[in-house]
């Protein structure tokens, strides 16, 4: 299934320790992507963000990161989210 959206361009999400699944089923030669810290993927470029998006993938380093990653992913989908946002409270989170 993962090839199929892959081929298809369709959106596909990993956080934490999903990412290993990506690189299992994909060619991620030249993607950035990222995950839980420590994993070393062989040919994706790994970036230690919060969140990456790269063509149609969007991963995230952990469940701490869920609200941020969500953000991403209505963002990544075209959707305003700065209501969500502030209706959530987000701004008041720990830097």
């Amino acid at each position: 299934m993962i090839k199929y959206f892959d081929q298809n361009k369709k959106k596909i999400g990993a956080i934490c320790a999903a990412p290993i699944v990506l690189e299992a089923a994909l060619d991620l030669i030249n993607r950035h992507i990222t995950s839980y810290p420590g994993y070393s993927f062989k040919n994706a470029i790994y970036e230690e963000e919060n969140v990456v998006v790269c063509d149609n993938l969007i991963t995230s380093r952990g469940p701490a990161l869920t609200l941020e990653f969500a953000y991403k992913i209505l963002e990544f989908l075209g959707v305003d989210n700065s209501s969500i946002k502030e209706g959530m409270l987000y701004h008041l989170r720990e830097k």
